[in-house]
């Protein structure tokens, strides 16, 4: 079981350069720039959009909750973006670095974690520096991983719902730690196994999926369509 949890924490952060971060090196502009737009122009205009002279509620950035977070420090501490942007990317760098720490705590298996930890601290250092928002999606997987390593479902549903709702991609990360920790039920007796499985279902239902549908429902109520709309050319 130790074998098959490490193996999936090492496939993290190898997920997360060659989807994320590699995108923020062949297209640094598009990665940040928008996201600052969108949180000003919601202050100033009420409404979500990138062209201010549109009257079109419009979503093309990279992070909806990162955006979001700006947007919070703008409108209630009068931060400008770029204050704002360096307040969510420090604060998501303290967090990230202790939720490594904390992961790290089985002295057999610490020299590896801490290798894993290290390569994935890399990538967030890199991304910082070219302002993008995986510092803070980043730490929104590292409370995902943390709540997988502790076996600690209700949070690993909570931190998987808020990861898909700032990126839709991140399912494809999340996905392999949620049904992984369906692997538990081997060390129950034949007697539990049922009740493990539907109290698994009702977490997964009422803190994942039932977010997540209203969520989207909302996306598609406010502009129309539920991906971003970069994602809709694809």
């Amino acid at each position: 079981m130790k074998r098959l949890q490490f193996a999936i924490l090492l496939s993290i952060p190898l997920c997360w350069f060659f989807f994320k971060l590699l995108q923020a090196y062949t297209h640094p502009s598009a990665c940040s720039v928008p996201n600052f737009v969108y949180a000003e122009n919601l202050e100033q205009l009420n409404r979500w959009c990138f062209d201010a002279y549109s009257k079109t509620r419009y979503d093309d950035s990279a992070n909806f909750l990162y955006v979001f977070s700006l947007w919070l420090l703008i409108h209630f501490l009068k931060y400008t973006s770029i204050k704002a942007a360096f307040v969510v990317s420090t604060m998501s760098s303290l967090v990230s670095v202790y939720l490594i720490q904390r992961i790290i705590d089985s002295r057999f298996f610490g020299v590896n974690l801490l290798l894993v930890g290290l390569f994935f601290m890399s990538t967030q250092i890199w991304a910082g520096v070219l302002g993008d928002e995986v510092l803070f999606q980043g730490m929104l997987l590292l409370l995902a991983v943390r709540s997988y390593w502790k076996q600690r479902y209700f949070w690993l549903m909570i931190w998987s719902a808020l990861n898909i709702m700032g990126r839709p991609d991140t399912l494809f990360l999340v996905l392999p730690l949620i049904i992984a920790s369906y692997t538990d039920i081997r060390e129950l007796k034949e007697r539990y196994v049922h009740k493990f499985i539907i109290a698994r279902i009702r977490k997964t239902v009422l803190l994942l999926i039932v977010p997540v549908l209203l969520f989207f429902t909302y996306r598609y109520l406010y502009f129309g369509k539920i991906m971003p709309y970069n994602w809709c050319r694809l």
